[in-house]
């Protein structure tokens, strides 16, 4: 068992596919309150998507996320919760979707960013990094394109879960 998992219990597919739809639905409410939403929760592959370490992970995303909106967009309202299926955050934004993308994408870029999920959505839709120019995200293992190697499978749970534990050692090393 990989060291950021103790403490975490199991999920099931099910439940991590019902979640999405529930956020899917939360969202598209937001977006008729807002112009841009903020989505933000962790990549973990694997079973166990809540942990306390993973919960500190996701702070620190949290407070990273604030960080790099100040001064771009206002934050209106918020939700944070935490469940079995993962700590997760809905932010209500007045401001321009590129520029919280681009702000987003800062954030997702090195350390511990990598393992962040920032999606940014818009009534006009999804705003992507290709929208912005930049290059895909990516692979944990391999630094080639993060959703290839998801597509594939390229690499094992456990290699994943290995790596994601290097980096979370470095970051709580500091």
């Amino acid at each position: 068992m990989s060291d950021f998992t103790q403490g975490g219990v199991p999920v099931g597919l099910p439940a991590v596919l019902n979640r999405r739809e529930a956020r899917s639905f939360e969202i598209e409410a937001a977006l008729s309150r807002v112009p841009v939403v903020v989505s933000f929760k962790l990549n973990i592959p694997g079973p166990i998507k809540a942990s306390p370490t993973l919960n500190q992970v996701f702070e620190k995303g949290l407070k990273d996320l604030f960080d790099a909106l100040d001064g771009v967009a206002a934050v209106v309202a918020q939700e944070v919760r935490y469940e079995a299926t993962g700590a997760e955050a809905l932010l209500e934004i007045e401001g321009d979707g590129i520029r919280v993308k681009r702000a987003t994408a800062d954030v997702e870029h090195d350390g511990l960013g990598r393992l962040y999920d920032m999606d940014v959505v818009t009534r006009a839709g999804a705003v992507s990094r290709k929208d912005l120019g930049l290059m895909p995200r990516k692979c944990f293992i391999c630094d080639k394109d993060a959703k290839i190697c998801g597509a594939s499978r390229a690499h094992s749970v456990v290699d994943m879960q290995d790596a994601i534990d290097e980096l979370i050692r470095c970051f709580l090393d500091r």
